[in-house]
């Protein structure tokens, strides 16, 4: 910046006292001033030339200020002006003069330690003193740089923190709307987590770069489904295991053939909840409590209704994509991290925002025993306290409860159904829907290198993630005898390329789960190179090189496909 060094002298009744000078003349000169500097030397002053006002905005220590006439008469003093602190001459100490003004800043104490005060004038060295009043140019008024450099960067950060709030309320909105088709789509599957898992990465698409046409919906369905392999995580709330110690029901089991697994009942759940003897029936427990009105039992601390509800957490690691503000929002919510939720922290750590969304649907078929949470109720397994009786009314409750409805008449029984006329099927023959494993799509992006066929630690990974999943349903009874691990690769390329490079991909899938504990024997292997594709040749023509192999990114998988799977 434009600094020159000067000698100069204040004078006052007591004598000329000697002060080696610094003259901004510049506007950058003026625009810096002191700020980001440690310290002001003692004897050292810094000269504003045409300046009436001044901040210490970005300064580490307080000054003295001092304004001056052309001719360098002190006009006004501020002593001890801190930082952070804006100050300017008034019009009264200017007495009437319209010419510029100019600033002197000394360090904090030493208009008071030189007793100088208005009246008192600055003289410069005379090499500088061929300066004249007719010489120097209009002054420039310096309130809009003082606004800008006190105000400009806090609103910045706040703007680019709005940005952030903003992108990080639209991604909660998706990620509340997928969580919510996670936990429909798992209402209608017999709350199976996969399903539930499924539906959730599919509904997630938007916040992932979406598309206009099926390859680039499929290409944004590959990036939700590896970053929720890596940075996501939905668990199932309820139904509890204490849910399924209650209202089990052993008929299902082999109705629905479930291996074992056992099933709370869905089918006549009206019916049920009015008849004692059918509740006691079900599950272990045959103590029911009415506890206001329902029917409840000590283990779960539920009633059979209750037990119907699907209830689901979603944790999804969302990445700031604003600068700066993803550092000070993972810094505030580090700070704020109690370490209770290991997975949460972990996030923080890698610098992603965990958001958190709740979902509880009504069920809509039979939930079967999965991946279930443990939550003793009823005072831990039959020992509560008793919070008294709750708030009496002998008033009935509203019949409409939304503007301009009629009333709504009393639900009648159609009648019929099942195989005696009395709307219950009681049958081997009842009608049923099996549960079986679902078929596993891995994209080849995240196992693979490409044109490789050794598997990237991610690739790891995410196996990892499918033997543990295959773990807890074999100990739920479920069998993965007979998998089929098929490779396919893109078109790119000849058969007689594709053909054994799908095939050593396959292997390598299959020798890493036979290796680490996969829960499954008879592991088939099959490499069907670029004779399945999931996209067109024809769609990505017109594009080369890397363009074309991200357009032909959904070709380029490995399937587990499961005996018996749909």
């Amino acid at each position: 910046m434009a600094t020159s060094l000067q000698r100069a002298w204040l004078r006052n009744r007591g004598g000329d006292t000697p002060i080696d000078l610094q003259v901004a003349d510049s506007f950058w000169s003026r625009f810096v001033g002191l700020m980001f500097r440690r310290a002001l030397g003692i004897g050292c002053g810094l000269l504003l030339k045409r300046c009436s006002s001044v901040h210490t905005a970005w300064m580490r220590f307080s000054i003295d200020v001092l304004y001056l006439d052309q001719q360098g008469v002190i006009l006004g003093v501020r002593h001890g002006l801190k930082p952070w602190r804006a100050s300017a001459i008034t019009t009264q100490e200017r007495r009437g003069s319209a010419g510029p003004v100019d600033v002197l800043e000394l360090p904090a104490g030493t208009a008071r330690q030189l007793q100088i005060g208005s009246g008192d004038r600055l003289i410069l060295a005379p090499q500088a003193s061929g300066i004249t009043a007719s010489a120097v140019p209009m002054r420039q008024r310096g309130a809009a740089m003082v606004e800008f450099a006190v105000v400009g960067p806090l609103l910045i950060l706040i703007g680019l923190a709005s940005v952030q709030y903003g992108l990080i309320y639209n991604a909660k909105n998706v990620i509340n709307h997928a969580s919510f088709m996670g936990a429909r789509a798992g209402a209608m599957a017999n709350a199976k987590i996969e399903t539930v898992r499924t539906s959730y990465i599919r509904a997630m698409v938007p916040l992932y770069g979406g598309g206009r046409n099926a390859q680039e919906i499929a290409a944004s369905l590959a990036r939700a489904t590896q970053d929720f392999a890596l940075h996501s995580r939905i668990e199932l709330l309820n139904p509890t295991r204490e849910s399924f110690d209650d209202w089990h029901d052993p008929r299902l089991q082999t109705v629905l053939n479930t291996n074992g697994k056992r099933v709370i009942p869905n089918r006549h759940l009206a019916r049920n909840l009015g008849d004692r003897a059918a509740l006691v029936a079900l599950g272990n427990n045959r103590d029911v409590q009415n506890v206001s009105g329902s029917l409840v039992k000590n283990r779960s601390g539920q009633s059979l209704a209750d037990a119907n509800m699907l209830k689901i957490r979603v944790t999804h690691g969302y990445q700031p994509s604003v600068p700066l503000m993803g550092m000070i929002y993972t810094k505030f919510l580090k700070w704020m991290d109690t370490g209770q939720d290991a997975f949460a922290t972990a996030l923080l750590n890698q610098g992603r925002i965990p958001v958190v969304s709740h979902v509880m649907v009504q069920m809509h078929t039979d939930a079967i025993e999965g991946s279930n949470i443990s939550a003793p109720g009823m005072g831990n397994n039959g020992q509560p306290q008793d919070p008294g009786p709750p708030p009496q009314t002998t008033e009935p409750p509203p019949r409409c409860v939304t503007m301009g409805c009629s009333d709504v008449p009393e639900p009648t029984d159609p009648g019929g159904g099942g195989d005696d006329g009395t709307g219950e099927c009681t049958t081997s023959d009842c009608p049923s829907c099996p549960i079986r494993p679902s078929d596993v799509n891995l994209p080849s992006d995240i196992l693979f290198e490409f044109n490789q066929a050794e598997l990237l630690p991610a690739g790891k990974q995410e196996l990892d993630r499918v033997i543990e999943q295959a773990k807890a349903a074999a100990r739920d009874g479920q069998s993965f005898d007979g998998l089929t691990v098929i490779g396919h690769t893109d078109q790119l390329g000849s058969d007689a390329v594709n053909d054994p490079l799908s095939r050593r991909r396959a292997q390598a899938v299959a020798d890493y789960l036979r290796n680490n504990g996969f829960p499954g024997q008879n592991i088939q292997v099959e490499g069907r190179g670029s004779r399945d594709p999931v996209v067109q040749m024809s769609s990505c023509a017109n594009l080369t090189g890397s363009a074309q192999q991200d357009c032909l990114a959904p070709n380029r998988r490995v399937v587990l496909k499961f005996p018996g799977a749909q």
